[in-house]
């Protein structure tokens, strides 16, 4: 299963799901009429209406952003934009201090885990609400042995979003008086 907003690069509201036929052709109860994929398949090979009204904006958003990824050369094209600009990230992360979860051949070039400050002065909140402030979404880090945040790297960026990410980075971490770096639990 798969949504339209990441690495499609569309608007929220289509859900991409690929499961072996077979699995659908075998009666089972549902658990919500969205999620009765053996409905949506029966009421598609009959011709009938759909079970619910497709999201208009989402589709046509889809199809262009399907158009924009075969302009681009295809998902290998977009693959290796993604790891560039992943790579340009966390060079850019190491060399302000940020220390990352995964070492370069471990990580993926989608979404950036980096461990966050030992300084006394961050707090994670203020420094998501800051970076916010300045166009840029961070999230919480999902460890529960260690803080830390995450960075997502895919969508429509380059290198230009990257440099501006980093400038607010520099800014969030001058308005925090965060001058050692030294991660968090390391």
């Amino acid at each position: 299963v798969g949504s339209s907003e990441y690495a499609l690069e569309s608007v929220p509201g289509v859900c991409c799901v690929m499961v072996r036929k077979g699995l659908l052709e075998t009666p089972q109860e549902a658990s919500s009429s969205f999620l009765d994929l053996r409905a949506h398949l029966t009421a598609q090979a009959e011709g009938a209406a759909p079970t619910l009204a497709a999201p208009s904006h989402a589709i046509v958003a889809l199809r262009e952003a399907l158009q924009v990824l075969e302009a681009e050369g295809g998902v290998a094209a977009r693959s290796v934009r993604y790891a560039r600009l992943s790579q340009a990230l966390r060079e850019r992360l190491a060399a302000l201090g940020f220390g990352l979860l995964l070492k370069d051949t471990d990580a993926s070039p989608l979404v950036q885990t980096v461990l966050a400050p030992r300084a006394a002065t961050y707090d994670f909140a203020r420094f998501r609400t800051h970076l916010r402030q300045r166009g840029f979404a961070i999230d919480a880090g999902l460890l529960a042995s260690r803080p830390t945040f995450r960075v997502g790297c895919m969508g429509a960026l380059s290198d230009k979003v990257i440099s501006q990410f980093i400038i607010a980075l520099e800014d969030t971490m001058n308005a925090m008086e965060l001058a050692s770096l030294a991660p968090a639990h390391t």
